[in-house]
């Protein structure tokens, strides 16, 4: 059905005129038949057309999520979430990922297991240390410290 869909979406865009593919969602008018939404298209008026995804130009694909729509108004829920970013619209950064600016891939902290308090960094990719350790990713003891290990330092 999604293929056929998909078939129906880019006729209706090609008969309009429309030369690029945008990735596309159905809007809340959509009919749904069979269980699968698909497009009213025999009475879409010329002036309505399937929504764009809003996806951070971070998927190629996204599916309409009524629930979102009801909370948000948007009902664009994207799907494979390119350069580890998450979220409906892939708009921040996986778990124990981030980055500098939001057009970045986002990058994996990398802190140290044992000698950070938890394993999210912050937006600079600096990680919080337990008390007896330092460094960016909390990878050595501080000065009068040593045996970095679960606990921290000794």
């Amino acid at each position: 059905m999604a293929s056929l869909l998909g078939a129906h979406v880019r006729a209706l865009l090609h008969a309009r005129g429309c030369k690029a593919f945008a990735p596309l969602i159905l809007p809340p008018w959509a009919v749904v038949s069979g269980g699968h939404r698909v497009p009213a298209l025999p009475s879409l008026s010329p002036s309505a057309s399937p929504l764009a995804c809003n996806c951070s130009g971070r998927s190629d694909e996204c599916v309409f999520d009524r629930e979102l729509y009801r909370s948000t108004g948007h009902g664009g829920r994207c799907l494979r979430c390119r350069d580890n970013t998450a979220g409906p619209r892939c708009e921040r950064c996986r778990p124990n990922h981030y980055r500098w600016e939001p057009r970045a891939a986002c990058q994996p902290c990398h802190c140290d297991a044992a000698g950070s308090l938890h394993m999210q960094c912050d937006s600079s990719g600096a990680c919080a240390c337990k008390a007896t350790v330092t460094g960016w990713k909390c990878e050595r003891c501080r000065d009068g410290f040593h045996s970095l290990g679960r606990g921290g330092c000794r």
